[in-house]
């Protein structure tokens, strides 16, 4: 996480890395604009939330089967199947993208302007 944390441009507001149980997780997930995650549990948390999610899978046999549907939900497929590189392929402007979908789906722009 430190040496994600580093290349960011801007840090976060707050990163919570280990520091939340299950139920705090839970609660920050459902209570965020947007979350954003690969194939992992937290996925499974925001979708039982309702909270709009943007996540990426590496190409998987059967991944069509896991993918969410729904408006307030976006997959982005990676291109290459190293476990250690899931990310890879996957363009910043697509998931740029992505997250402005869920957005305006969720309609979160009226909630934040004054």
């Amino acid at each position: 996480m430190e040496s994600l944390l580093k290349r960011l441009s801007r840090p976060p507001w707050r990163v919570f890395a280990g520091e939340l149980d299950l139920l705090q997780l839970a609660a920050v997930i459902q209570h965020s604009a947007a979350h954003l995650c690969g194939d992992t549990g937290t996925l499974h948390i925001a979708l039982m939330a309702g909270a709009p999610a943007v996540s990426w899978f590496r190409p998987n046999p059967g991944s069509e089967v896991w993918i969410p549907a729904g408006e307030k939900f976006r997959t982005i497929l990676g291109t290459g199947n190293d476990p250690h590189a899931a990310l890879q392929g996957i363009e910043m402007e697509k998931l740029l993208a992505a997250v402005q979908t869920v957005l305006a789906a969720s309609d979160i722009s009226k909630t934040l302007t004054p």
